[in-house]
């Protein structure tokens, strides 16, 4: 039997001071992972978070994140939008008494002919 084991996850303050050590400090990413007790490529990648988010005019972490979340939302609105223009119209009533009868009730049993589009030959 085999026990899994659960990743550790660390808080977003955590994850900028350990950048801070690195980026302010000047220790570097091995020496400040092994004083934090986390695997280097784990703080390499908080570094370089820290270091996109320090950009001037640049987008912070959260606002990609929340970004590519309305991307999604904007192409489900988009493809929820554009089923109905494909969906053809449903048949129309035609003869010379459609436009009396539409939105009127019909006795029971009355036939009402569609228009129906020709095959080309």
């Amino acid at each position: 039997m085999s026990t899994k084991k659960t990743r550790k996850q660390y808080t977003p303050e955590f994850k900028a001071e350990a950048a801070k050590l690195v980026l302010v400090q000047g220790l570097s990413r091995a020496q400040a992972a092994r004083d934090l007790v986390v695997v280097e490529s784990v703080l390499g990648r908080w570094v370089q978070v820290a270091e996109r988010d320090q950009q001037p005019g640049a987008l912070t972490t959260e606002e990609r994140d929340e970004l590519k979340q309305l991307r999604k939302q904007v192409k489900v609105l988009r493809t929820e939008r554009e089923i109905p223009k494909n969906n053809p119209p449903p048949p129309r009533p035609c003869g010379p008494e459609t436009s009396r009868r539409l939105g009127s009730s019909r006795p029971a049993g009355e036939a009402v002919s569609f228009l129906v589009p020709r095959r080309a030959r």
